[in-house]
């Protein structure tokens, strides 16, 4: 097996998303990626968002 450096894990497709500090606003929301939305934790109370 070989050994992943930082940067091979970057370049793996999903590996370099992260999760930004939750959202509690739909301006906050609507700045996040496609990823983010899909897969981080949000406390938007005035959901759905027009974005």
């Amino acid at each position: 097996m070989k050994k992943l450096t930082k940067k091979n894990l970057k370049d793996i497709n999903g590996g370099a998303e992260r999760c930004p500090p939750m959202a509690s606003w739909c301006s906050e929301w609507c700045s996040w990626s496609a990823w983010q939305k899909a897969h981080c934790l949000n406390a938007v109370l005035d959901m759905p968002c027009d974005c």
